[in-house]
């Protein structure tokens, strides 16, 4: 059985999505090279993880989307893609999906004018860095 994640704030417990945005750290680990020769979903993975931290609504999005595919997919397998609730489920799915998409490029598109600002001054505007989302 997998053990449940507990989160405290000055002493009390609170919900993930309570507690994202509360504990900020930079950290870099030899694990972290997995961001740039791994596979998309760990990227993405890392990625939703920064954003929540900065917004928690996003993850109130990610937690949507994730129940959301359930329930496609569960109408799906039992093949009632004629049921109502069946169009239901798709326009919240994309409703959600959307708005993920959104935060994930203004996101990235912050980082990456930071980053490339940053990364200009460390080798005196020889070098070019950018970081882009591909969906």
């Amino acid at each position: 059985m997998k053990k449940k994640k507990k989160y405290s704030y000055n002493r009390k417990y609170i919900k993930y999505d309570e507690f994202l945005g509360k504990l900020n750290i930079i950290s870099f680990i030899p694990e972290d090279i997995e961001l740039i020769i791994g596979s998309p979903s760990v990227r993405r993975s890392f990625f939703d993880y920064e954003i929540a931290q900065a917004d928690p609504e996003y993850y109130l999005y990610l937690k949507n989307v994730s129940k959301l595919v359930k329930f496609r997919n569960k109408y799906l397998k039992d093949r009632n893609s004629k049921d109502p609730m069946f169009e239901i489920y798709n326009l919240e799915f994309i409703k959600y999906t959307s708005l993920v998409v959104k935060k994930r490029i203004e996101y990235i598109k912050n980082v990456s004018r930071l980053l490339s600002l940053n990364y200009r001054k460390l080798f005196d505007g020889e070098k070019e860095l950018t970081l882009r989302y591909k969906s």
